[in-house]
């Protein structure tokens, strides 16, 4: 709820589950809104925006958040938060958009004694291969502590509209050989990515598990001059609006969150089997090939394969790019 935007519907998943398990508490905030006396539910729609930071997670949380470094605790105090109304509508009525880890209003107090009463509140015993998608923004959850003996396997599914989604990343319809695109690369010198002017000890100074190629030479007869043609082609580029690279994140590792410097890339991913992208704030994304809003912050997470690119760093931003492609 740090971010502006959030997952209209979740799920989750239990792999397997012991006896003594926290359950899963899930608290009706349309039912719990309607319930409030109406001289604080007046308030608090005059109260406006409000702010919602993993600030305030840092300070309320019954158990610590696992930060490392005292940099990476400056960084997500500085950028996980936005502003937010609590009272909100959709076709049902109002509803409270409120949680007691992240929301400041002068009326917190009142709101988290006051919404969570039992009545409104389901809660699920997890057995295995259990499966329960709910409502996001309508539906607030939570779990209490569970002992690190007792086994609580769940695993988290985030789903996105479909025009939401067009904002990060959009599939294309590009026709290759990837197996051929693979032997093109296979006599490649590979090197660190690096960014001179990154900060002594960033990952991208010198990123050792991030190595890239840079392709100077387009054989026109080759499986990669066919990708470019079809490239060029679909988003209107001249040779001068791209540069093309060959990308390896190596198993095991992942890239921390940032932004390109290029506006957009297209991507086609050569490994077999690989990591999604994740986008901060949206979530993660599975792709083959595609154009990607490379200015939205994002992360790539481990896998126990090397992940191998073809990349386009285009000098176009996104929505000129997609545009282009609309007109296809």
């Amino acid at each position: 709820m740090y971010f502006k935007d959030i997952h209209p519907y979740v799920g989750l998943r239990c792999n397997e589950v012991d006896k003594g398990a926290s359950p899963t508490y899930f608290c009706d905030m349309h039912a719990a809104w309607d319930s409030l006396p109406e001289d604080l539910k007046q308030n608090v729609r005059d109260e406006g925006e409000v702010d919602f930071t993993l600030a305030n997670f840092f300070k309320r949380a019954r158990y610590p958040y696992d930060v490392q470094k005292p940099a990476e605790l400056r960084y997500l105090r500085m950028t996980r938060k936005c502003k937010n109304t609590i009272c909100k509508e959709d076709g049902k009525g109002e509803y409270a958009y409120f949680s007691p880890a992240y929301t400041s209003s002068k009326y917190y107090n009142e709101l988290n004694q006051l919404l969570f009463e039992d009545k409104f509140v389901y809660a699920h015993e997890w057995k295995d291969n259990d499966l329960v998608v709910w409502n996001n923004k309508t539906i607030s959850h939570m779990r209490k502590g569970t002992p690190r003996h007792i086994v609580r396997n769940l695993v988290r599914y985030a789903f996105h509209e479909p025009k939401q989604s067009e904002d990060y990343l959009t599939h294309l319809p590009i026709k290759y050989n990837r197996d051929v695109i693979l032997n093109e690369i296979k006599e490649l010198t590979f090197k660190p990515f690096e960014v001179k002017r990154a900060p002594k000890g960033n990952f991208f100074r010198y990123a050792k598990s991030w190595l890239r190629s840079e392709i100077t030479t387009i054989r026109d007869d080759g499986e990669i001059g066919n990708v470019v043609t079809q490239v060029k082609s679909l988003l209107d580029l001249k040779d001068d609006d791209f540069t093309l690279n060959v990308f390896n994140q190596k198993a095991n590792t992942s890239v921390p969150e940032h932004k390109d410097i290029s506006p957009c890339a297209m991507i086609i991913i050569l490994s077999n089997n690989a990591a999604p992208i994740t986008f901060v704030g949206h979530g993660d994304m599975n792709y083959k090939c595609a154009l990607l809003n490379t200015q939205a912050p994002h992360t790539i997470k481990s896998y126990i394969e090397d992940r191998i690119t073809l990349k386009f760093s285009i000098k176009k931003d996104y929505k000129s790019c997609l545009e282009s492609l609309k007109l296809k």
